[in-house]
């Protein structure tokens, strides 16, 4: 069946917890629901270990690469392969200026 071949997979970044936010809202975290995500993808802006630590338990998966904000050391991009499609990560504060297409297509490369 076409579910027991999907694979979810959560995108996310720019969380500032705790520095700008105690925690991930409940009404969010219940949406997440440990054994079912495959992938964690971050962005970057975790900001604390805590938040690594929620994700690793949601996924075997978990993806992470520096935020501007960020106080443990990730790598500043990746490429995930999932199923047949390739994922580009990165924050995104590396990219002057900010949104200019000819930065985030030397990016991609």
């Amino acid at each position: 069946s076409l579910e027991s071949r999907m694979v979810l997979v959560l995108v996310i970044g720019d969380l500032f917890v705790p520095i700008k936010k105690p925690g991930l809202p409940n009404a969010f975290k219940q949406l997440l629901v440990p054994g079912k995500i495959s992938h964690v993808l971050c962005t970057g802006n975790l900001c604390g270990k805590k938040t690594e630590d929620y994700f690793r338990e949601l996924a075997d998966q978990v993806h992470i690469v520096q935020g501007d904000m960020d106080e443990y050391l990730y790598p500043e991009r990746l490429v995930i392969s999932i199923e047949s499609l390739k994922f580009g990560l990165c924050h995104g504060h590396q990219v002057l200026p900010v949104g200019n297409r000819a930065a985030l297509n030397a990016l991609r490369r």
